[in-house]
C-alpha cells in the first residue's frame, strides 16, 4: 500500500516533517500486520526545499506465501478509509517484478489513475519511472530484508504523472509490501518554494501544515522543545508540561526508556546522515500510554559537530490497535486454513499459459511436498497429481485459465512417501481492463478423511442394506427409527408397520422380566449387550437370535440412540444341537461315546459315593471282526454294530448306559446295582445277546465277544482305575479262549504290576545272557527221522528262576520288546545252524517263530537276509513260523513279505492252523509250504469225533493245496498212528522230546 504527502520545508532546514492530519489518520483502519511492528511511519530527509514523509501499515506474516484470496479486498476496504494514497504490491517471478494488488481511492485521487487501470498489472508498467526514482529498488530491498523503507521527499516524474512525492514502504510479509504515497499541498510547496519566505515563516507553515508534534533536542545540554501538538498528542493544553528532557523521559514508557536513547546514542554516534526513528509508548495525561513514532535528524554545524535534533512525534495508537486486530484476524484466518487442512495459492497467466505459480507452506505439506521444495513450475504440479486423474485435472485448470469456468474440482495426489492423497481445488481468475486473464488465485483443502468417511459411510449403507443379519435403530426412547431389509425378511414385518414401534413388538414371551432388566442394566453401565433372545415373527412363530446392541455416542460421548443387530440362528441351533450331539456321541450307532462316557462315569462315581451304592463298568469287545470286514467288507461290518449297538439298548435296562469307544470296542455303565452277581447276570445277557445270529441281507452272521467287568468301591475308586481294571479283564477272558466275561481280582493287577516289572527286566535280559535257545525236533512218524528243529526261546532270570514263555512273549508284545526277541532269535539260531553245518551234524532245518507284527515290518525281510548274511546260513536250512491269526491281521503285507522270502529260498509255514478263522481265498495266495495243525485238535485225537473231523479236514486242504503237514503237541502212539493214517507224516512232541538245548541236540543227531 502506498499514502504519500507533501509538506514545504525551511530552507535552512536538513529535513521535513509530514502535513498528515491527525483526523486523518484515525481514519486508518484493518490491515495486517506483524506484533511488534509499526503501522504509521514518518520519515525525514535533508534533499530539497521540499521533504517527503511516508505513512503507512504494515501487514506481515509469520510464513512465507503469498495472501489468501480475501487479503486483497479485504485490505482495499480497509485502505478506502484513508485520505491518503495507499497501494498494496506482490512480488512476481520471485520478487524481481511487482504487480499491484490494492489500490485505494485517495491513491486514485492522487495519481489520476483508477483502480480498474492498475490493479493486477506490473509497478513498472504504471508508475513507468519507479526504477529511476529508487522507488521498485526500494521495494525490493524491503521484502527480501523484511526491513522498512522510507524515500524523502522530490519530484516523481513520468509520462503521466508529476508532483512532489514520499514514500515510506513497509513489508507485509514475504512477497507482500505495503506503500505508503505522500504529496504535498500545492500551495504549500509554492510557499516553500519561495526565496522570500524566511526560516521562522517557513517553520510556522510546517507547523501549522501537520498535526504531528515537531521537537527539536540538544544532546549535549538536554534543552528540548515541542510543538503544540506534541502535547495535544498526549491530552495537554499548550500551556501544559516543561519543555525539559526530564519531562520527555518521565512521560516514556518505563519498558522503552532505555531503548529509546541507546537508539539515539547509537544513531549519534554513527553520524549517520539519514533519519533516525523509533517507536515508543508515551503516558498520557489521562495515565493512559499512547504509542508514538518518534523521527529526526541531526541538525550540523559547519564544523560537523551536531548541534541539535529535530523531529516529528506521529501519533500510531489507533495503527497498533488495527495492527493488533489484523494480527488476530490473520490468526483466526490461518487457525481455519490449518484446521480445514487448507492451503493458498496464485498463478500469473501471460498470453494465455500459466508462469509462475506460489503457494503456502501448508499446501506444500497438503501436496506431500518437502518445506520450500515447490519451485513454482506447471510441471512439478503437474507431477503430483494421480496418474488416473491427471487428465480430468489438466482439462479442468485449462478451462478455469482461459476464463470459462471457475476452479472447483476433486482429485487425488501421490505424496513423496508414496500415499496418496484426496483434494479439493477451487479458485477464481483475475482480469485485466481488457477482460484477460492474468492472474488465477484460490485455495486446496486436503479431503483426504472426508473421502475415508464418505466410503466409510457408503459401505456402512451397502452393509446396512445388504447384511443377512437384521439392523435396527431406535433412539433413547427405544422408538424404532429405521430397519433394513433383513430385519423384514426374519421378522415379516415391514418397515412402515414398525417405525416409530417399540422393539417389544417381537417379544416372544420366553424371558422374564428379569432378564429384560439385566439386559438394560448391563447395556446403560457397558454400552454393550451381546447374548441371545428369542423372539416372535410376525406370523406367531418364534425364532432364536443372536443379538448385539449397542449404544450410539456423539462427538461429546453423549448416548444418542441404540443399534441392534441380530441374526436368526434357528439353522444354527439345529446345526449346534446336532455338532453337541455328535461330539458326545459316535455318529455310526449313536451310542454316547468315550467322551460322554467319562463324564457319565464321573458322575455316576460321585453319585454312589454319597449313596454307598455299587456300580459296574463292563468293557467287550467282539472276537475276530477284523474278519468280517476283511472278507465281506467294511460296510457289512459297519451295519452289524449297528444291528449290535440296537440290540445292546434293548437288552440293558433305562438305568444302564453303553458307550462305543473303539472300532469294535465297547463299555457299559451298570448303574444302582444291589451285588457283584447282579453285574454278572447282566453282563451274561449281552454276551448271549451277542452270540445271537445277525440277518444281513441274506446272510446270517455269528458273533462272540470278550467281556471284563470291575466294580465300584471294590475294584477302583476312580473312573480311570476302573476303566484299565475292566479293560485288564477284558484281555483275561481273551486270553482264555474268547466268548467268555471274567471278573476283574487284585491278582490281576499283581499279574499286572509283574509283567511291567518283565518289561524292564526283559530289556536287561537280552544283554546279559538269560535268554538262550531250546529246540524241539519234528520226526518223521515212520521212520523216527529226525527232519527239522523248531526253535524256542527260554528265560531263566537271576531273581526267580525260569519265566515260562507264556509270560514274557505277550508282554514282550504288548510292549513292542517283541521285534528285539525276534531278531535275537533268528541270529543266534542261524549262528548255531551255521555251527552244526560246519560240525556234519544233519539238522534238516531250524524253524524259528516270528511275531505278527515282526512281519509287519517294512524292513522284515532285511533283517532275516541281513542274519543269513553274517551267519553264511544256506536258505534252505532256514523255514519261519507265522501264526495264523497275526498273518490275516495284514494279509496284503504278509503276501509281499513272503513272497520276498520265498524268492531268497526260505520257507515258510503258518502256525497255529485252525484257530485264526482263515480266509480260504486268502489261504491261496499266500506263499508258505507248510500247515503245522494246532495241538488243540491233536489234544484228543482219535477218541473226539470233532477233532477228528477237524484234523481230518485240515490234513485233506493241505493236500489239495500241495502242502506240507506238520501235528504239534503229539505225545502219544496213537494220535501219531492217526495221523500217520490220514496222511500227516510228519510230528512234533512229548511222543519224540521236550524242548532241550543245542547240546542235547547234538547228542541226539550223533
Amino acid at each position: 500500500m502506498l499514502c504519500w504527502a507533501a509538506t514545504p520545508a525551511p530552507r535552512n532546514w536538513p529535513f521535513s516533517s509530514n502535513p498528515v492530519r491527525a483526523s486523518e489518520e484515525r481514519k486508518v483502519s484493518e490491515g495486517a500486520g506483524r506484533a511488534g511492528q509499526p503501522l504509521l511511519a514518518h520519515g525525514w530527509a535533508p534533499e530539497g526545499d521540499c521533504t517527503l514523509m511516508a505513512m503507512g501499515t504494515a501487514n506481515t506474516t509469520t510464513g512465507p506465501g503469498p495472501a489468501s484470496a480475501s487479503e486483497p479486498l479485504l485490505t482495499s476496504e480497509v485502505l478506502d478509509c484513508l485520505n491518503s494514497g495507499a497501494v498494496v504490491c506482490e512480488a512476481l517471478d520471485q520478487g524481481s517484478e511487482y504487480r499491484i494488488a490494492t489500490f485505494n481511492r485517495a491513491a486514485e485521487a492522487i495519481e489520476g489513475l483508477s483502480r480498474q487501470q492498475v490493479i493486477g498489472k506490473e509497478l513498472n508498467s504504471v508508475f513507468t519511472a519507479a526504477e529511476d526514482f529508487g522507488l521498485a529498488r526500494s521495494i525490493r530491498d524491503a521484502d527480501r530484508q523484511q526491513e522498512s523503507r522510507f524515500l524523502p521527499g522530490r519530484i516523481y516524474k513520468d509520462d503521466r504523472i508529476c508532483g512532489w512525492r514520499e514514500y515510506s514502504i513497509k513489508p507485509i510479509r514475504p512477497g507482500l509490501v505495503l506503500v505508503l504515497i505522500s504529496s504535498l499541498d500545492a500551495k504549500v510547496v509554492a510557499s516553500l518554494q519561495r526565496d522570500t519566505v524566511d526560516s521562522d515563516r517557513r517553520y510556522e507553515l510546517l507547523a501549522e501544515s501537520t498535526l504531528d508534534g515537531i521537537w527539536e533536542w540538544e544532546p549535549t545540554s538536554g534543552s528540548l522543545h515541542v510543538s503544540d501538538h506534541w502535547k495535544q498528542q498526549l491530552g495537554y493544553r499548550p500551556d501544559e508540561l516543561d519543555e525539559t528532557e526530564a519531562m520527555w523521559r518521565g512521560l516514556m514508557h518505563p519498558d522503552d526508556r532505555a531503548l529509546v536513547f541507546t537508539s539515539l546514542q547509537s544513531y549519534l554516534r554513527a553520524q549517520d546522515k539519514s533519519s533516525w526513528q523509533v517507536e515508543y509508548r508515551m503516558r498520557c495525561r489521562n495515565g493512559e500510554y499512547s504509542w508514538i513514532l518518534a523521527r529526526g535528524a541531526r541538525m550540523e554545524n559547519a564544523g560537523g559537530t551536531s548541534v541539535t535534533m529535530l523531529g516529528v512525534h506521529i501519533d500510531i495508537n489507533e495503527q497498533k490497535r488495527l495492527e493488533q486486530r489484523l494480527q488476530e484476524k490473520d490468526l483466526k484466518n490461518r487457525l481455519a486454513m490449518a484446521a480445514g487442512a487448507m492451503g493458498s495459492w496464485s498463478a500469473k497467466v501471460t498470453s494465455g499459459a500459466i508462469g509462475e505459480i506460489t503457494w503456502s507452506d501448508g499446501l506444500e505439506q497438503i501436496m506431500g511436498m518437502k518445506p520450500g521444495s515447490f519451485r513454482g513450475e506447471f510441471q512439478q504440479l503437474r507431477a503430483c497429481i494421480h496418474p488416473e486423474d491427471v487428465m480430468r485435472w489438466q482439462d479442468d485448470v485449462m478451462l478455469f485459465q482461459s476464463g470459462a469456468k471457475e476452479h472447483d474440482l476433486e482429485f487425488r495426489v501421490i505424496a513423496l512417501d508414496g500415499t496418496v492423497r484426496w483434494v479439493h481445488a477451487q479458485g477464481q481468475a483475475c482480469r485485466n481492463d481488457q477482460g484477460e486473464v492474468t492472474m488465477l488465485i484460490g485455495v486446496t483443502q486436503d479431503i483426504t478423511r472426508r473421502k475415508a468417511d464418505e466410503l466409510r459411510l457408503r459401505q456402512a449403507a451397502a452393509v446396512f442394506a445388504d447384511t443377512t443379519e437384521g439392523v435396527v435403530i431406535t433412539d433413547l426412547e427405544a422408538a424404532i427409527l429405521d430397519v433394513n431389509a433383513a430385519f423384514e425378511t426374519v421378522t415379516g414385518y415391514s418397515r412402515e408397520e414398525v417405525l416409530g414401534q417399540n422393539p417389544r413388538l417381537l417379544k416372544s414371551g420366553r424371558h422374564d422380566s428379569a432378564f429384560y432388566e439385566e439386559l438394560w442394566s448391563t447395556l446403560i453401565e457397558t454400552g454393550r449387550w451381546k447374548g441371545e433372545i428369542w423372539n416372535r415373527r410376525k406370523n406367531g412363530s418364534i425364532y432364536p437370535s443372536l443379538c448385539s446392541i449397542s449404544t450410539v455416542l456423539d462427538g461429546l460421548r453423549g448416548a444418542k440412540g441404540y443399534v441392534a443387530v441380530f441374526a436368526d440362528i434357528s439353522m444354527s441351533k439345529q446345526t449346534q444341537d446336532r455338532l453337541h450331539f455328535l461330539s458326545n456321541h459316535d455318529p455310526l450307532t449313536g451310542l454316547a461315546n468315550r467322551l460322554l462316557f467319562d463324564a457319565l462315569l464321573k458322575k455316576r462315581i460321585e453319585a454312589a459315593h454319597r449313596h454307598r451304592s455299587m456300580l459296574a463298568v463292563v468293557y467287550f469287545d467282539l472276537d475276530n471282526f477284523k474278519a468280517v470286514n476283511d472278507s465281506l467288507g467294511h460296510l457289512v461290518g459297519d451295519e452289524l454294530l449297528q444291528l449290535l449297538a440296537d440290540r445292546l439298548i434293548r437288552t440293558l435296562r433305562t438305568s444302564d448306559t453303553v458307550a462305543r469307544i473303539g472300532g469294535d470296542e465297547f463299555v457299559l455303565l451298570l448303574d444302582e446295582l444291589t451285588s457283584a452277581e447282579q453285574a454278572s447276570r447282566i453282563a451274561e445277557k449281552v454276551l448271549k445277546a451277542v452270540q445271537a445270529p445277525f440277518l444281513i441281507g441274506k446272510e446270517r452272521l455269528y458273533s462272540t465277544c470278550s467281556m471284563g467287568i470291575s466294580l465300584y468301591p471294590q475294584d477302583g475308586g476312580g473312573y480311570v482305575e476302573l476303566m484299565n481294571n475292566a479293560d485288564m479283564a477284558m484281555y483275561r477272558a481273551k486270553e482264555l479262549g474268547r466268548n467268555r466275561i471274567f471278573t476283574y481280582s487284585q491278582e490281576m493287577s499283581e499279574a499286572s504290576k509283574r509283567g511291567a516289572l518283565l518289561i524292564s527286566d526283559i530289556g536287561f535280559a537280552l544283554g546279559s545272557g538269560q535268554f538262550s535257545l531250546y529246540y524241539q525236533p519234528q520226526v518223521h512218524i515212520a521212520s523216527r527221522q529226525v527232519k527239522g528243529l523248531e526253535v524256542l526261546l527260554r528265560w531263566t532270570h537271576p531273581e526267580i528262576g525260569a519265566v515260562p514263555p507264556s509270560q514274557f512273549i505277550p508282554v514282550a508284545e504288548r510292549s513292542g520288546l517283541i521285534r528285539e526277541l525276534g531278531e535275537y532269535v533268528l541270529t543266534q539260531a542261524c549262528y548255531q545252524a551255521r555251527l552244526w553245518l560246519d560240525q556234519d551234524i544233519g539238522f534238516g532245518y531250524l524253524a524259528v517263530n516270528v511275531a505278527g507284527s515282526q512281519i509287519q515290518q517294512v524292513d522284515f525281510v532285511d533283517t532275516v537276509a541281513n542274519a543269513i548274511a553274517k551267519s553264511a546260513l544256506p536258505p534252505e536250512c532256514l523255514e519261519l513260523e507265522v501264526t495264523e491269526s497275526f498273518m490275516m491281521k495284514g494279509i496284503d503285507t504278509s503276501i509281499d513279505q513272503l513272497d520276498r522270502l520265498k524268492t531268497m529260498g526260505i520257507a515258510t509255514s503258518i502256525d497255529d492252523f485252525g484257530t485264526g478263522y482263515s480266509s480260504l481265498a486268502y489261504l491261496k495266495r499266500l506263499p508258505v509250504s507248510k500247515l503245522k495243525i494246532d495241538q488243540s485238535f491233536i489234544a484228543h485225537l482219535p477218541d473226539d469225533p470233532n477233532d477228528s473231523a477237524v484234523t481230518e479236514a485240515v490234513i485233506a486242504l493241505a493236500h489239495a493245496l500241495k502242502l506240507e503237514l506238520v501235528a504239534e503237541g503229539v505225545e502219544r502212539e496213537d494220535q501219531a498212528a492217526f495221523l500217520d493214517a490220514h496222511g500227516c507224516h510228519i510230528a512234533q512232541g512229548y511222543l519224540y522230546s521236550k524242548p532241550v538245548p543245542a547240546a542235547a541236540i547234538e547228542r541226539m543227531l550223533a
